[in-house]
């Protein structure tokens, strides 16, 4: 069903439960016991008016089980493949980036948003902001600069499961995902091209997480291609605990040195589910092991027996595998290092649903 078609249901679902209420209300309002006893005198009946407020509470009360909070899972995301093509007039970098959301049982954010009469935010994690300048509320916030209905004020409870500076796209997601669950508190009144767009001003990442779960990012990142699903892949996340920081890992490029791999041959190789070792590569690995060399012992020592490629810029290490083996190896190499280790997936998106 499409989300405004969910809506619809869930509207009538509501009317259902209120009839239902105000049905089995009015009956225990209006009806004389059947067994009661001859010799004790039957209740008086009860006036209309005091008839149709049980009616009215019963409606409440069956209403008040459909409209409660919702908990919404928000994913993560790697780079399967990140090229840097050159170095642009306006200071950027020329990139192309094969983007995939990612998931997994402890790899994943949720936020849980209701109405409120003040707009807050509270996170599990004690890092992460939880002003303004969060992601999350900004998002609320342009997304009222857009639509027409009142968002009313919400409450954001925001549970981490991704690891903050691990090029995972976590806080994007975070935002991408506050979008959608707002849009759909209002009806869909934006469509998911529209959702798409106002994402884009929240950063590349984020406008990311509305496609299929596959894309190709290219230009800053900010132009999306989006992909049919890619075959399916297992994977194990590693991150110690040290991050890394975006601008300092782009300061410490050296464009000379970069992989000469064709984008395109490397997405075709992907979407085919033949690609190799040596596909997934990442410019920005040499300046990131610069910053923080355990990346590039980690990724080596995984190499020995699994395909790795760090996320994005870092410090996340992500591991392709195929079996029970594979899982026990890679967490063997996660105590050996000292870091933290995700079973994840590969994860898909259907139009008008969420991750």
């Amino acid at each position: 069903l499409s989300m405004r078609g969910k809506r619809r249901h869930r509207l009538l679902a509501t009317l259902v439960l209120a009839c239902v209420g105000a049905y089995f209300c009015g009956c225990l309002a209006v009806l004389h016991p059947a067994t009661a006893s001859p010799a004790l005198e039957p209740p008086a009946r009860p006036s209309r008016a005091a008839a149709q407020l049980l009616a009215l509470t019963g409606a409440a009360l069956a209403t008040s089980l459909v409209v409660r909070s919702r908990r919404w899972v928000s994913p993560a995301k790697t780079n399967l493949f990140l090229r840097i093509l050159g170095r642009r007039a306006d200071g950027f970098h020329e990139l192309s980036s094969l983007f995939q959301a990612i998931k997994g049982p402890e790899l994943q954010d949720a936020l849980v948003m209701e109405d409120a009469s003040v707009e807050t935010l509270e996170c599990t994690s004690p890092g992460v902001p939880t002003g303004p300048e969060n992601l999350v509320l900004r998002a609320l916030s342009l997304l009222r600069e857009r639509v027409a209905g009142e968002l009313p004020p919400q409450r954001v409870e925001l549970v981490k499961g991704v690891p903050a500076q691990a090029g995972l796209g976590g806080g994007s997601a975070d935002a991408a995902t506050a979008l959608f669950a707002a849009n759909a508190r209002l009806g869909g009144e934006l469509t998911e091209d529209e959702l798409r767009e106002v994402a884009g001003h929240l950063g590349s990442d984020c406008a990311f997480f509305f496609s299929s779960g596959s894309a190709v990012c290219s230009g800053r990142g900010e132009q999306i291609a989006e992909l049919a699903a890619l075959p399916p892949r297992k994977l194990l996340v590693f991150k110690p605990d040290e991050g890394l920081s975006t601008p300092a890992v782009y300061r410490a490029l050296d464009v000379t040195g970069v992989s000469s791999a064709d984008p395109a041959q490397l997405v075709d190789r992907f979407q085919r589910g033949v690609e190799q070792q040596a596909d997934y590569v990442n410019d920005l690995e040499a300046p990131a092991f610069s910053l923080l060399p355990v990346l590039r012992e980690l990724k080596q020592r995984l190499r020995g027996r699994l395909t790795a490629v760090m996320s994005g810029s870092g410090s996340a290490v992500v591991a392709v595998v195929t079996g029970p083996e594979d899982v026990e190896f890679g967490r063997a190499v996660g105590k050996e290092f000292g870091v933290r280790v995700w079973e994840a997936e590969f994860a898909q998106r259907v139009p008008g649903e969420w991750y």
